[in-house]
């Protein structure tokens, strides 16, 4: 590949300072490269393998080995210190094409450990593979080129609430999605009340394997079950079906010390029907301050007309 002789390296600064500059002004500022240490630890991942010499996409390189600081989450340049280097790569390879960089593979994403200023002008120059050398780090949960620390907490809640529970030995490839990361700390503890009930009635300790299997069998899936025929995640649709499972049962709860123990398909047939009544009941309100506003228009444009028209009235004809 013959590269273009012009750096890219003036226009990549600017980009980082524009984007540094909105990232201010809008609160939303840009991050630094993910961390392989920080997904790793997250993901509990550390099984590795030689995954050979491949072409990879570059925009699936999300982060670094060793360089986070060096650059933002989007391969700019973060320092004018970078400059002579990166130039220097630049022109070396301006006629000839890159070596292989070396990378970690996690999920469907990558990880530089060598070639970050290759791969930095390959996204300046939209280049899109680039060789690379792949070690493969194995974990059950996805990882792409969109993924965010936001989402890396969300994994590595699940991946906590999968071992405590013992879902990970007997359904590993469950997986659960909470608006917020506290939910899977909430779901673990409805797995635990379940599994403390289910000793008492059996009267005999219960693992935590068996209890999880009898949780997700007996009272999570039906549950969600029903919250699908109930319509309940066409209504809360600011929620997930594990947001409203927790929402039943917290509701069950609530309900239970005043009205005995109703099943979960009772406590969603009403939440579902309360949500609807209170949409319609929006909807009803909605329509009234519109004919309100309508009304108002309507008198003004009235008022506006009858003034006109005693203006016209009142005016001298040619005749006078």
């Amino acid at each position: 590949m013959t590269w273009d002789r012009l750096s890219t390296y003036p226009k990549a600064r600017r980009k980082e300072l524009f984007r540094r500059m909105g990232g201010i002004l809008t609160g939303n500022r840009p991050g630094s490269l993910l961390t392989l240490d920080e997904v790793q630890d997250t993901l509990r991942s550390y099984q590795q393998s030689y995954g050979g010499l491949r072409s990879i996409p570059v925009a699936s390189i999300i982060g670094s080995v060793s360089r986070s600081q060096d650059f933002d989450d989007a391969f700019l340049p973060r320092s004018d210190s970078m400059g002579e280097r990166w130039e220097r790569v630049e022109r070396y390879f301006a006629d000839r094409p890159f070596p292989p960089i070396d990378v970690y593979k996690v999920g469907d994403a990558y990880f530089v450990s060598d070639g970050h200023h290759r791969v930095a002008i390959a996204k300046q120059r939209k280049v899109d593979f680039i060789d690379a050398d792949v070690i493969e780090v194995h974990t059950p949960y996805a990882v792409t080129s969109d993924t965010d620390v936001t989402r890396l907490v969300h994994l590595g809640q699940q991946r906590l609430f999968l071992e405590e529970s013992g879902l990970s030995e007997v359904l590993p490839s469950t997986e659960f999605r909470f608006t917020r990361p506290e939910g899977y700390r909430a779901l673990l503890d409805n797995v635990k009340i379940h599994g403390w009930d289910l000793m008492v009635e059996r009267q005999r300790y219960i693992p935590r394997e068996e209890i999880a299997l009898d949780w997700f069998t007996k009272v999570y899936s039906p549950t969600r079950r029903q919250i699908d025929e109930a319509g309940l995640t066409d209504i809360l649709d600011d929620m997930t079906v594990d947001d409203i499972y927790l929402w039943v049962t917290d509701q069950w709860r609530r309900l239970f010390h005043t009205r005995g123990g109703l099943s979960f398909g009772q406590i969603i047939d009403e939440v579902a029907a309360e949500e609807s009544e209170k949409l319609t009941s929006k909807a009803k309100a909605a329509a009234g301050r519109v004919d309100d506003a309508i009304g108002d228009v309507v008198e003004r444009v009235d008022d506006a007309i009858g003034d006109v028209i005693d203006k016209v009235k009142k005016r001298p004809t040619s005749e006078e």
